[in-house]
């Protein structure tokens, strides 16, 4: 492993961004036109994790008020179950700290196991279900994590 660095997601980062969003979420990844709107949207805040020159994962969140809506996080399989994921939710909570927010929300598929017991992990807690909220119909379980 290099030099590992987390920082704000730049015009240099969309296009590897864009590619493991597309690959992690097939259709329901976000395009490279999709990462380069949230650079320029005033409530986004978008970050990646990188070792070296290589992409490990991103995030991006919406501060909207006081609370964070995490909209998309996804760490490149072959850098998972080595702490990536716990780098970016703490770089969120931190931020989230920072700014006084009193609450992160998060939608994740029901089939995701891996996910929803990362996130309970990290304090998020079951909040509702959205009925056939994914293109292939699948529901979303809907967490929350008061801070």
């Amino acid at each position: 492993m290099s030099k590992l660095m987390i920082k704000n997601m730049d015009d240099v980062d969309i296009q590897q961004v864009a590619l493991l969003s597309s690959k992690l979420f097939k259709q329901e990844g976000w395009d490279r036109e999709a990462f380069e709107k949230e650079l320029d949207n005033p409530i986004s805040r978008a970050i990646v994790l990188k070792d070296g020159f290589s992409l490990v994962g991103f995030y991006v969140a919406w501060i909207i008020a006081d609370e964070i809506e995490l909209a998309s996080i996804a760490v490149d399989s072959q850098f998972r179950g080595k702490g990536f994921a716990q780098i970016l939710i703490d770089d969120l909570v931190e931020y989230a700290l920072k700014i006084a927010s009193k609450t992160i929300f998060l939608e994740v598929r029901e089939s995701n196991e891996r996910a929803i017991s990362f996130y309970k992990k990290n304090g998020f807690k079951y909040l509702s279900t959205r009925k056939s909220y994914y293109i292939d119909g699948e529901n979303a379980t809907i967490f929350q994590k008061n801070l």
